[in-house]
């Protein structure tokens, strides 16, 4: 006859104290390795705000703004769109991407629909999910769905590359937990309340990223968290891996002990060039992305409400998301035109004065600012002679609308 174990015995009152005697054993290792790893390092790969050379001037230029707008009616034209997306240019069309249907509407300038490219599915040359596509200068699109997944289509919409972000690494899930790490790529997802993606060189991706550890956050730990988490990363697109980590959020951050409400970071790539800033920084800063050398320069925006609420808690700052995007000033996006040589800045003024603004840098110099202009208004494309833009979707008449501007 066989004989049994101890936890293999009738005796339940045994079994009961060994099965609490082994939950206690890893209640404990657990403990110790969180008692016993308090410290948490520094990022390596640091911006050196404090000591960063500082380039700015102002000089407006007498130019008149010249806004125009083309509005779509969807149900009139038998277009059929959830209006919840993004605009690009590529070469001579404009293009949403819609996020719900998982699909592009293409338009001419004047906003002629073309027709539609892609669509949700499981086919060769479908996509399961689309949050953000960029073209690229190689006549390709990069596509990044909700689950971090990368999808390459060519110039004729057919796919050619498709994978999985690979956050992997050799850490078990209690060393994840408990010795927290910048440095470690396990820590970081994508941040899918920030919908930009930049190709950098024909290998590189540049992505948003954020850190929801729960003992590093912007709740927890938040001075180390903003003075060394990372905020974006370099997706090596033929790995599928994070091949590097930069910016941490700048130091208009250690201001604050607690705004997540206002933590995006923004961002624009030309050539080997980083221009980026974060929502509630009036400073703009350049990086050369071969040798780190970087600079400051920028001008705050006008009558902006930045007496920013503070919060301690996921939940609280939750709640009051929307409420304190509009009761507070933000800068909203970045965007160069190399046709041009011009950086867009537009930024929400929040509070009272309310509106919506736009700055336009040439160089390091602030030579326009233009107010009034619609909700959310954006930058994205040149074409024309005309530079194009959104803003906020009129979900009441169903309309796209396609703004354009120039300067006299």
């Amino acid at each position: 006859m066989k004989k049994r174990g101890i936890i293999e015995g009738d005796n339940p009152v045994i079994r009961y104290l060994y099965l609490f005697m082994k939950n206690i054993v890893f209640i404990f290792c657990l403990c110790f390795y969180a008692c016993h790893s308090t410290h948490i390092p520094e990022a390596k790969n640091k911006v050196d705000y404090k000591h960063l050379p500082h380039f700015s001037s102002q000089k407006l230029l007498p130019q008149k703004f010249i806004l125009d707008s083309i509005v779509i009616a969807l149900p009139e034209e038998d277009i059929l769109s959830s209006m919840n997306g993004q605009f690009f240019c590529n070469h001579d069309t404009i293009y949403f991407a819609d996020k719900q249907l998982a699909s592009l509407l293409l338009f001419s300038p004047e906003g002629e629909f073309i027709g539609y490219r892609l669509r949700r599915g499981n086919g060769p040359n479908e996509i399961k999910g689309l949050f953000s596509i960029v073209p690229t200068p190689e006549k390709q699109y990069i596509i990044l769905d909700e689950s971090w997944r990368i999808y390459t289509f060519n110039n004729s919409w057919e796919k050619i590359n498709q994978f999985n972000i690979d956050w992997s690494s050799k850490r078990t899930s209690v060393e994840k937990y408990s010795q927290i790490d910048p440095n470690y790529h396990d820590i970081y997802e994508i941040q899918y309340s920030n919908n930009c993606l930049r190709p950098f060189s024909e290998k590189y991706l540049v992505v948003p990223i954020v850190t929801e550890h729960i003992k590093y956050n912007a709740y927890e730990k938040a001075s180390h968290f903003y003075g060394n988490a990372y905020t974006l990363g370099l997706l090596d697109l033929s790995s599928g891996k994070i091949s590097s980590m930069l910016c941490q959020h700048s130091p208009i951050y250690q201001r604050y002990k607690y705004i997540p409400n206002f933590q995006n970071i923004l961002y624009d790539v030309y050539q080997d060039t980083l221009v980026f800033s974060f929502e509630a920084d009036p400073l703009i800063y350049k990086m050369n992305l071969l040798d780190g050398k970087a600079f400051s320069f920028g001008m705050p925006g006008k009558d902006m409400n930045t007496n920013y609420r503070e919060t301690n808690n996921f939940e609280d700052a939750d709640k009051n998301y929307h409420r304190d995007r509009k009761k507070y000033g933000y800068y909203q996006a970045l965007k160069y035109i190399p046709q041009t040589g011009i950086l867009f800045r537009s930024y929400s003024k929040g509070g009272k004065a309310g509106g919506n603004s736009l700055q336009v840098y040439r160089g390091n110099t602030l030579v326009g600012e233009y107010g009034n202009l619609p909700d959310r208004f954006q930058v994205y494309g040149y074409m024309d002679s005309w530079y194009y833009a959104c803003a906020a979707p009129d979900f009441e008449n169903e309309n796209l609308i396609i703004y354009k501007f120039k300067f006299e």
